[in-house]
């Protein structure tokens, strides 16, 4: 395995860190940043092959007059959806792991690294390194402009789920609960 990483005049077999310069720094960052938005994407991926997967097993159980294929697909469903929350559970806790680290990176030590030439000499690039957000949306209702605002906000890994996240929980969650209540008959 090829190193990428400079480590001038460090000793393999010594206790002490190397010293990891601007860019090593810069590429540790962005692989975290990068993984953490691999692992969305995969949950995303996912989830849009398990939704009609499961809805399709929640329609047939739904309009099966057959108690027992009813039963058998309510089952298939609930399965299906509490697969679909642990999936939407280990992909967010994989993508927060690593944004974390990218942030604790960024903070810890890019905190100081002065860039110039970009919009100020005194711009650091660890700010350039936290997501923002620039909002454009033309002729969006205030409405949908506050949702949309509200679900692009940067968020705090290590304290919360990315909004991509909790919306597909919740709607495996939803999905769960139906499958539920078809199995125990609460539906007609």
């Amino acid at each position: 395995m090829t190193n990428h990483f400079s480590s001038q005049n460090h000793d393999p077999g010594s206790e002490q860190d190397p010293e990891l310069s601007t860019q090593d720094l810069l590429v540790i960052w962005q692989h975290f940043a990068n993984i953490g938005g691999h692992d969305k994407d995969r949950m995303v991926a996912i989830m849009t092959l398990l939704t009609p997967i499961l809805t399709g097993i929640i329609g047939f159980a739904y309009s099966s007059d057959d108690p027992d294929s009813r039963k058998a697909a309510a089952i298939a469903g609930l399965v299906t959806a509490l697969v679909a929350v642990v999936v939407v559970l280990m992909y967010a806790g994989y993508a927060n792991r690593n944004w974390e680290l990218a942030d604790e990176i960024a903070e810890t030590y890019l905190a100081n690294v002065k860039l110039g030439g970009i919009r100020s000499p005194q711009t650091s690039l660890a700010r350039l390194l936290k997501p923002r957000r620039l909002y454009d949306y033309g002729q969006l209702g205030w409405l949908a402009k506050e949702i949309a605002r509200g679900l692009s906000l940067p968020h705090h890994p290590g304290k919360s789920l990315a909004p991509i996240f909790a919306l597909f929980l919740g709607l495996a969650v939803a999905l769960a609960i139906v499958s539920f209540a078809l199995l125990q008959g609460w539906l007609p």
